[in-house]
């Protein structure tokens, strides 16, 4: 217990004398950006991840810190520190287990040969929220929700994707599951989705002549249509009506072509 209270005692001190030199050239450390962990494990408070750097001096020995607040590790801010050397590319690979994880954003850092600075931040227990999925057309029973993954389970091809600021809507790449079903892991942020059937204009989960007429009076200005029904014509993906997608709506309708997801 001793050892580790010294141990502890000579991080914050090597952090501090970083930090000052740092902060006095530099001032305040700049916006921290969000970094994905692959495989990380939220259960129980607890986070674990794989940390690699790749810009390290050759050899160097750093800290790893994570930390409760942005800013200079001190008494009481510290969830994880840890001493590593990088290899002789300037490169190191790190699992990182911090003791413990609020409700709070917290922050990693990381001090050496070249001072002090932030690498990122962890947000916790995003798995634990499900997306709200909106079906259109569609019941319930056709997709599941798993966190933030979405995967969807239909006789037709399908599109899911959110609203954006300004009203349109982005779709979402599906990943083939190998079993018939696709799978869509929507962004951080997104709380809400759609799904649609593609080329299903009128919304009834199904490609009919009408989902093309009004698709094609959309797409040649003689029709308005609402945001969500460009979407769901959109049948190429590419965020654009146009005369290509209603060409390949008319020949999936026709049993000519099968519309990719």
């Amino acid at each position: 217990m001793k050892n580790m209270k010294r141990f502890l005692t000579l991080c914050l001190a090597l952090c501090m004398v970083l930090s000052v030199a740092v902060f006095a050239e530099a001032g305040a450390p700049g916006t921290i950006k969000e970094i994905t962990y692959a495989g990380a494990d939220y259960a129980d408070g607890d986070v674990n991840f794989a940390l690699t750097y790749d810009d390290a001096t050759e050899n160097g020995m750093y800290l790893i810190l994570v930390l409760s607040e942005e800013g200079t590790p001190k008494n009481g801010n510290i969830l994880y520190v840890n001493q590593v050397t990088a290899d002789a590319d300037g490169a190191y690979f790190e699992n990182v287990y911090p003791t413990e994880i609020g409700e709070e954003e917290s922050y990693i850092y990381l001090a050496g040969p070249e001072g002090y600075k932030p690498l990122g931040k962890i947000i916790p227990n995003v798995a634990d929220t499900d997306v709200t999925v909106i079906p259109v057309g569609v019941g319930e029973d056709a997709y599941t929700v798993e966190g933030r993954k979405v995967t969807v389970d239909y006789a037709l091809p399908c599109k899911l994707g959110y609203e954006k600021a300004d009203g349109t809507y982005a779709a979402i790449v599906a990943e083939a599951n190998g079993d018939g079903t696709y799978s869509y892991n929507v962004p951080e942020g997104i709380d809400e989705v759609v799904l649609v059937v593609k080329g299903d204009v009128s919304g009834d989960g199904k490609l009919l002549g009408p989902d093309i007429i009004q698709a094609k009076a959309a797409q040649l200005g003689k029709l308005t249509v609402t945001e969500l029904k460009k979407f769901a014509a959109d049948v190429s993906g590419d965020g654009k009506l146009l005369g290509p997608d209603i060409i390949q709506a008319k020949a999936a309708q026709l049993g000519k072509l099968t519309l990719k997801w």
